[in-house]
């Protein structure tokens, strides 16, 4: 008897280890599924990523790709995405020539003056439209409640920056000569620093840094906002530019975070201001400023422009041609990300 009292024991003992195993296998199944719904093993994910280099400004104008960072998108369609931020993208763009990076995202003027200097770039997509951007904030001691007061001030701004060009159009429209305005070449994140000390009368730039000026100087500053447009595009090295897999891949990573922003705004908005450290509220009053959507880009002469303005203004060497920014366009790798 005691050795079948054994001999049921052990039955017993393998017959729980055997359902053990199976509520093991059933769990790990169960997290399978739900990876495999979410998009995470893919086939393209389960294979090696390849290697993405990109640079990017932490800009509310920039949703579409930090949505698609911050929410895995790349990684799903099969990229490595390496990234390099800056507070202004004029600050790093020349490494789009030396292929240090492959994918930029940027408004035009760094594009234009990079051309300008002989670089090399390809324009595969444009993902934002933006109306009043750029805010001028100024110190209220300065008396400056219109761009005419302008005139005999001091304004800091990113030299070769697209709100060097806009401003230099508004005041244009103001009968203000360039000539009338000390321009001062600052980085956006020494802007507030330099207001406070009173090295400037005011400075000039985009989105997240007049806000958050405003925000941290109080009363001791005032804003306007003039009527800009700005534009990003999505760039690329002239070696990515021969990687048309990668570009479709990317581009298809983009398309989702688009899709993402128009389905889940409160999501979106929530991610991007812990990106650019605003305040939700905050940057939900100001969302309706940018139009996100990935879009083949048709503004060549724009950029034609704003480089006829930069040689005009001697900011390039004496002879400096325009050059044909049509021919920098590729929308093929778009096309192909929309068709699946």
């Amino acid at each position: 008897m005691l050795w079948a009292r054994r001999k049921r024991a052990r039955q017993g003992m393998r017959l729980k280890l055997a359902r053990a195993m199976l509520v093991v296998v059933l769990v790990a199944a169960g997290v399978l599924l739900v990876a495999v719904q979410q998009g995470v093993f893919t086939g393209a994910a389960v294979a090696q990523r390849e290697t993405v280099r990109f640079g990017y400004v932490p800009a509310p104008a920039n949703a579409i790709p930090i949505i698609a960072l911050r929410k895995g998108f790349f990684e799903q369609e099969g990229l490595r995405v390496e990234e390099t931020r800056a507070s202004f993208a004029g600050s790093i763009f020349q490494q789009l020539a030396n292929n240090d990076l492959e994918v930029m995202s940027a408004a035009d003027m760094p594009a234009v003056f990079l051309a300008l200097n002989g670089g090399e770039f390809t324009i595969i997509a444009q993902h934002e439209r933006s109306n009043n951007d750029e805010a001028l904030v100024s110190r209220t001691e300065s008396n400056i409640t219109r761009l005419e007061d302008l005139a005999g001030k001091r304004v800091g701004l990113s030299f070769t920056s697209i709100a060097q060009y806009n401003l230099y159009q508004r005041l244009k429209e103001k009968n203000v000569s360039n000539d009338a305005v000390t321009i001062v070449d600052l980085a956006p994140q020494n802007m507030a620093a330099a207001l406070s000390r009173g090295d400037v009368d005011a400075i000039f730039t985009w989105e997240p840094v007049p806000t958050k000026i405003v925000q941290g100087l109080g009363g001791k500053v005032s804003s306007l906002t003039p009527n800009t447009t700005m534009l990003m595009q999505i760039y690329a090295s002239k070696q990515f530019s021969q990687r048309a897999e990668a570009q479709k891949k990317f581009l298809k990573a983009l398309l989702r975070a688009q899709e993402f922003i128009r389905e889940n705004p409160g999501e979106a908005i929530k991610i991007v201001a812990k990106e650019t450290a605003l305040d939700e509220e905050t940057l939900s009053k100001m969302w309706g400023k940018w139009k996100f959507e990935v879009t083949p880009f048709k503004d060549a002469k724009i950029m034609a422009e704003q480089a006829r303005w930069a040689i005009e203004t001697n900011l390039t060497p004496p002879g400096t041609k325009i050059p044909d920014f049509a021919a920098r366009v590729d929308s093929q790798p778009l096309a192909e990300a929309l068709a699946g």
